[in-house]
């Protein structure tokens, strides 16, 4: 105890007694006797109480004190949504607008989880999964479209907002075709004759090679869907388990061997009246050819020159589409393509390349939905990425492949490099 505070007490004790005695003296008086003054100062004394001064003079010392802790205010989650932000899937062109596809991707700043989004605006061209914008029942055929989407919280509070998606027109280079196999379509790309520079060998070196005759190439990998219909069986290994909200049919097929691709060709080519691309000795019979005889099957092939059927795109067919064969400059030699960081770069740097292929780190280990990503310059998708594709050359026995995605290194996704990693599918290339 400090000495302030004893002499605090010390105060308070004096005054308590000085009414004590003051009340047993004035009960002792006679009642009818004038009352007498109470001599506190003798009282005091003999109490040897301390004087009542220094205890006033000590109790007024000002005591040190403490500023006190400022209040904090405590943050709470906004609880009202503020805001709606829309991610585009870019790349929607009138061709591959088509119903099914991801349109874009929502989601909301505020409120109380779990957010659920409907489309305020009345059109037959989107719906909401989710969180997914997707193409509805309708290709999209018009520059732009509008949009109104609302935002509902757990606890009713709303917000809405306008959104604008832009379709892109067609490359002016690339010609455009859809066919269909027994309810299947698959786009197809005209690439015309051109010459390029690329860099081959282990110490690169810049050659200039030439595609002197123009094809049809494929605008994605073949799916699931279209060779099953071909082929009456599946033989991926990814073959559920899609991620949301994609659909499982539009997966690349894949774990398919050389021989085993080449019998698709050869029999899709059949079954749309093409002839077949391939020689095989001891195969005249596609169409009724069984998947089981062809699954493990090895076989002489050889490229028939009177064919105008599908087949693998050769090596420079298919680095040729990947540049961008002459979308830059028409009828030029492409003296810069093969500079870029990837299938669609602008130059080449790796960023944006999120936007362009699936790889191991952002595809989850698995392979996506074909057309998901955005095309390269003539409208190809997953040229680089998804999975890797067969590609010919001389003698056409020997094949290469393209993108992968278990390549991680930036340098791989330099579009004239070819990786033996699997899985392994299909692009598709005819002359008519």
């Amino acid at each position: 105890m400090t000495y302030q505070d004893s002499s605090k007490n010390n105060l308070i004790q004096r005054s308590i007694l000085i009414l004590l005695l003051t009340v047993v003296f004035l009960g002792c008086q006679n009642p009818s006797s004038p009352i007498e003054t109470l001599d506190t100062d003798a009282l005091t004394e003999s109490l040897d109480l301390p004087d009542s001064e220094d205890s006033i003079e000590t109790s007024n010392k000002e005591e040190p004190t403490e500023e006190p802790d400022t209040p904090t205010t405590p943050t709470f989650p906004n609880i009202s949504i503020t805001s709606i932000n829309f991610t585009v899937m870019q790349g929607l062109r009138e061709g591959n607008a088509t119903p099914g596809r991801i349109a874009g991707y929502l989601n909301a700043q505020g409120g109380i989880p779990p957010i659920t989004f409907t489309l305020k605006s009345e059109d037959d061209y989107f719906t909401i999964k989710n969180n997914t914008l997707l193409i509805n029942e309708n290709p999209l055929n018009k520059d732009i479209y509008e949009i109104t989407v609302l935002a509902t919280d757990i606890i009713g509070g709303t917000f809405e907002q306008p959104f604008k998606i832009p379709i892109e027109a067609e490359p002016s280079t690339a010609t455009r075709e859809i066919r269909t196999f027994n309810g299947v379509s698959f786009a197809m790309r005209y690439v015309p004759a051109g010459t390029f520079r690329t860099a081959i060998g282990i110490i690169p070196t810049v050659v200039e090679r030439s595609v002197n005759k123009g094809y049809w190439i494929a605008e994605t990998e073949v799916t699931q869907e279209l060779y099953e219909a071909v082929m009456g069986a599946n033989p991926s290994r990814f073959n559920d388990s899609p991620a949301s909200p994609e659909r499982q049919s539009r997966r690349p097929v894949e774990n398919i061997y050389k021989y085993e691709a080449v019998a698709f060709c050869n029999k899709l080519s059949v079954l749309m009246g093409l002839t077949p691309a391939y020689h095989v000795i001891g195969i005249t019979d596609w169409i009724n050819l069984p998947y089981d005889s062809i699954r493990y099957a090895t076989f002489d092939f050889s490229i028939d020159p009177l064919g105008n059927g599908f087949r693998f795109p050769t090596e420079d067919e298919w680095v040729y589409a990947a540049i961008g064969a002459d979308f830059a400059n028409q009828g030029q030699i492409n003296t810069t393509g093969y500079l870029k960081g990837y299938p669609g770069a602008s130059n080449d740097s790796k960023v944006g390349i999120d936007n362009y292929i699936w790889h191991e780190e952002n595809s989850g280990g698995i392979t996506h939905e074909v057309g998901l990503k955005l095309p390269n310059d003539i409208g190809l998708y997953d040229m680089g990425g998804n999975v890797t594709e067969f590609v010919q050359c001389v003698p056409y026995q020997d094949y290469y492949f393209g993108g992968s995605i278990q390549e991680v290194n930036p340098s791989n996704y330099k579009t004239h490099f070819r990786f033996n990693s699997s899985p392994v599918g299909i692009r598709l290339v005819s002359e008519n």
